[in-house]
């Protein structure tokens, strides 16, 4: 048993070199490769995650201009409805007023016509009643005489 304990001793002493060489490896990995490999994808994940931000971000913000470039339309277009009804209530009263005087303007031409075709009547009533004075004078003088008229 001493032999195998000294052999034992042996590989051990000669596994020695290649433990520290593997602990060596192994420091070096980690300090050359997976520390550099760590803060690379430290890094990714931050500018991936950082850009997802950005990006949730700037939807959220262009939602936001969305609605407020739809509100903003809407009270234009509710403005311009107003606009729009105020002209047309405008015109409506100007035609209106224009209604009433063309309506007016008839009227008092029709009260003239009637006056004009009053004074029309009465001298044609004057004018028969001096021309039938004068054609049953000529009449008369005619029977009287004997003389076809």
């Amino acid at each position: 048993m001493d032999s195998t304990l000294h052999a034992l001793g042996r590989i051990l002493l000669n596994a020695i070199p290649t433990f520290l060489l593997l602990l060596f490896l192994l420091v070096y990995l980690k300090q050359m490769f997976f520390k550099p490999l760590a803060r690379t994808l430290a890094a990714r994940f931050a500018a991936t995650e950082g850009a997802q931000k950005a990006a949730a971000e700037s939807l959220k913000n262009a939602e936001a201009q969305v609605e407020q470039y739809r509100r903003a339309l809407q009270a234009a277009r509710a403005e311009s409805y107003l606009e729009q009804e105020r002209v047309f209530k405008e015109v409506a009263a100007q035609n209106a007023a224009e209604a009433e005087a063309s309506r007016k303007g008839a009227e008092a031409r029709i009260v003239e016509a009637k006056r004009q075709m009053d004074a029309d009547v009465e001298a044609a009533k004057q004018s028969l009643g001096t021309h039938t004075q004068d054609l049953a004078d000529r009449i008369a003088t005619a029977i009287l005489q004997g003389q076809p008229a």
